[in-house]
């Protein structure tokens, strides 16, 4: 294991910071996985610790949240999101009836019409 240090303090996977330019940058996976490159506003970087501490803080507890209701039996934040996605009615199986297929919005160029123009 390295003797190195996330200049952030934090455990693995809690996310860091790093300088940039003038200030420090919060980089952490937020609720849903993404990496989030965030930047403190400041140039302390003991404030910018407490500032990641805080957004890990918030990413562990949602973490948290969905861990208790798997294990509590209670319905996941996926199923929730697969339940509601049932109640909008079905939709078509194939591309083009998604689309209109047939219809479209697209301008007829007047160069080419052969209908004769009213304001001329």
């Amino acid at each position: 294991m390295s003797n190195t240090r996330n200049p952030g303090g934090l455990p693995r996977g809690a996310g860091s910071i790093q300088m940039r330019g003038a200030k420090w940058w919060l980089i952490y996976t937020d609720e849903i996985g993404r990496v989030v490159q965030k930047n403190s506003g400041t140039s302390d970087q003991a404030e910018a610790r407490l500032l990641l501490a805080k957004a890990a803080l918030r990413v562990l507890a949602a973490r948290a949240k969905e861990i208790r209701r798997i294990a509590y039996g209670g319905e996941t934040e996926a199923e929730t999101r697969s339940r509601a996605g049932k109640h909008h009615g079905a939709q078509p199986a194939d591309r083009s009836a998604r689309l209109g297929a047939g219809s479209r919005s697209v301008r007829r160029n007047s160069a080419s019409s052969t209908e004769p123009k009213a304001n001329q």
